[in-house]
């Protein structure tokens, strides 16, 4: 951990990583079924599963970026901030941390270069100090726990805006609810 990042952050176990991951692509390819039904098309055609990889990626980079965790992290109870201190990541770090999923739509190599992508940045995990990895130490990120079990509190409290106006974010509670 960065000597700047903030010290009582706990670091999220690599449990709780992979328990986020497997969440979030259950998430992810439930959707996209749904979208497949929806529109008529297999789910296997090429350019589907492209567009769905892609759409996977930008929607998991902007989540990320903006409530520093996904439904699954948010699951899973942790978030990703900076390592500095400074809150969530950039959307174009958290893109870059995400990348390995645009690997999977390659032709002919992707599954495999998406595969072995993610368990070299696993094994990095095991391996590095903290369970930070290599993909974590790049963009400046630092995977941590949630102190609170309220899954709605997951969310910035900046970015509740349908259940407490910007006007009344200063009396927002703990129990989630706004102030009168």
């Amino acid at each position: 951990m960065d000597k700047t990042a903030k010290p009582n952050l706990i670091t999220a176990s690599i449990s709780r990583r992979i328990i986020a991951l497997l969440i979030d692509c259950t998430i992810g390819l439930a959707v996209g079924t749904v979208i497949a039904v929806l529109l008529g098309v297999s789910i296997f055609s090429p350019l589907f599963l492209a567009m769905l990889n892609m759409f996977f990626w930008m929607f998991k980079s902007l989540v990320e970026s903006q409530f520093e965790t996904t439904p699954g992290k948010a699951l899973a109870r942790i978030k990703v901030v900076a390592a500095d201190g400074s809150g969530a990541l950039k959307i174009f770090a958290s893109g870059v941390r995400n990348s390995w999923i645009l690997l999977e739509p390659l032709p002919f190599i992707g599954s495999v270069a998406s595969l072995v992508a993610m368990a070299l940045l696993l094994a990095s995990c095991i391996k590095g100090k903290n369970s930070i990895g290599l993909h974590d130490l790049y963009t400046g990120a630092i995977v941590v726990r949630r102190k609170s079990k309220d899954l709605w509190t997951a969310i910035n409290v900046d970015h509740c805006l349908v259940s407490c106006p910007p006007s009344r974010h200063s009396m927002y509670t703990s129990s989630g609810r706004c102030g009168t």
